[in-house]
């Protein structure tokens, strides 16, 4: 099964997640991965081709009209990262690739086992629970398996709908740029996605996750937060997420030893 994400250049945080997406992606599934790029060839594109990545460069069609009227607390450069994967059904055609069925992943996210999705054919999508385990109330947006054909179909709407809301859902309280996009655009459109595929650390540990998805808090931050020392003042960024860590301590340390794993293994060198 092909599987993309997206990314923009110009982050080492994000490209050191990408690592360890490549990387236990390669040590755990037989998955062919494709990178959506949006920025200039450099270290890390080489990097993502001698792991056998396929690098697809792309900036998002309606970037000009982001910028003229997005109105949002995120960045520019965060939000014409995310929406990349609203565009994806666009951009595999754009590129001749035939698939009906992809994966979509977010860049925070580590494999944990094999990915057993061959069989699954939504209508249009499917994608797990968001903030609570069992509550289809919001859904993610940080693992889709995405009907590419039935999505560009319905692509000119949601396209609409991003313009007339300025490209910014806050508004929603559905979670900022692409996930308040999808959430409020195909409210009650969703097919289930079994959880596994979608893990949360603040679940717990659970033996038979597929994907860990760092949503909220990333790698580097909860590493922090999880060995700070008690005189330390917290950043205002670290006291946000702290309450999230705290939901399961022994989980978020079980991941991260292993996303440290991956992100030690090999260095992101500037020259390669």
């Amino acid at each position: 099964m092909k599987c993309f994400f997206t990314i923009s250049s110009g982050d080492h945080e994000y490209y050191e997640m990408a690592k360890v997406l490549v990387l236990s992606a390669l040590d755990n599934t037989d998955l062919e991965l494709y990178c959506v790029y949006d920025g200039q060839e450099n270290y890390f594109t080489k990097w993502l081709q001698l792991k056998s990545v396929i690098v697809l460069p792309w900036k998002i069609t309606f970037l000009k009209d982001l910028k003229k009227i997005y109105d949002g607390k995120k960045s520019i450069r965060f939000c014409r990262g995310t929406y990349l994967c609203m565009e994806l059904p666009i951009i595999i055609s754009a590129y001749n690739i035939t698939d009906d069925f992809v994966l979509y992943v977010d860049t925070d996210v580590m494999f944990n086992g094999s990915i057993e999705l061959n069989n699954q054919h939504p209508k249009l999508f499917s994608s797990s629970t968001d903030w609570e385990v069992d509550s289809w109330l919001r859904f993610s947006t940080g693992v889709i398996v995405m009907n590419t054909k039935k999505l560009r179909m319905q692509y000119p709407k949601f396209l609409i709908h991003l313009q007339t809301h300025n490209y910014n859902f806050e508004f929603a309280k559905m979670g900022p740029c692409d996930q308040g996009a999808w959430n409020t655009f195909y409210t009650g459109k969703n097919e289930k996605l079994d959880q596994v595929y979608d893990w949360k650390p603040w679940w717990g540990v659970n033996k038979n996750a597929r994907i860990i998805h760092f949503s909220g808090p990333k790698p580097n931050l909860v590493d922090r937060i999880l060995n700070q020392n008690e005189l330390e003042t917290l950043t205002e960024l670290e006291y946000r997420y702290k309450f999230v860590v705290n939901e399961n301590i022994r989980a978020y340390r079980t991941y991260l030893k292993r996303w440290k794993y991956y992100s030690q293994s090999e260095k992101l060198k500037k020259i390669l």
